[in-house]
Parts: C-alpha cells; sequence; structure tokens
C-alpha cells in the first residue's frame, strides 16, 4: 500500500462543508454530522467488522486526521493527529419488518447519545 500523506490541502468539497458547519453551528450551536448507513440482509459478524476496520491502515489514517489552520492566510489542511488512535464504534440494527418510518427515525439517530 501506497504511503499515505501526512497532510492535504482542502478540496471544494471541504470548504462547502466547513460551511455548512459555520452556518449550523450560528443555527443551533450543533455542527455539520456526517453518517454512513450500510444495510445488509442476514447477519454480520460484529466484532469481525470492528476488528477489520481497526487494523485497516487507510481507515486508521482517516480516523486521525483533523483540520488544521496554516499559514500567513490560515488556510485549512487536513493532518494526522497521531495522538489519536481510537475509533469508536456505534452499530445500530433494524429488522425488515419494522415499517420504514421506524427503519428512517433508527437511522436519523445513527451518531446520537442514547436517552
Amino acid at each position: 500500500m501506497q504511503q499515505l500523506p501526512p497532510k492535504l490541502l482542502l478540496n471544494g468539497s471541504d470548504h462547502f462543508q466547513l460551511l455548512l458547519d459555520k452556518h449550523i453551528r450560528k443555527q443551533s450551536n450543533k455542527g455539520n454530522i456526517g453518517r454512513l448507513v450500510i444495510e445488509l440482509e442476514g447477519t454480520l459478524d460484529t466484532n469481525k467488522l470492528q476488528n477489520t476496520l481497526q487494523e485497516d491502515t487507510l481507515i486508521q489514517w482517516l480516523s486521525q486526521i483533523r483540520l488544521r489552520k496554516e499559514g500567513f492566510f490560515r488556510f485549512g489542511v487536513w493532518t494526522v493527529d497521531a495522538k489519536n488512535k481510537t475509533l469508536h464504534f456505534q452499530i445500530h440494527s433494524t429488522t425488515e419488518s419494522q415499517d420504514p418510518k421506524s427503519r428512517r427515525d433508527a437511522y436519523d439517530n445513527i451518531g446520537q447519545s442514547p436517552m
């Protein structure tokens, strides 16, 4: 596998997401949230998935990049923060028997703390 860079300049999509985040924070004090939902048929070995992700170099690298402002004009760059080596997982499950609204509500709650 190729060497992953310690620093990356932000691209147009990054700048757009940061603008959205800034706007959302002004309105509600909550930032922009990214979520990934994968629907699978059958069962999933969550321990195997978690171990695979924790051992993957690219996933580790992605989990360690942080936004930093650098240079005279304070342009944003993604830099690796090697101190942050912990991946956080939340596994949620729905069933096909659930009605579409219940499944959508479950997806909307991904990443939120349980009550």
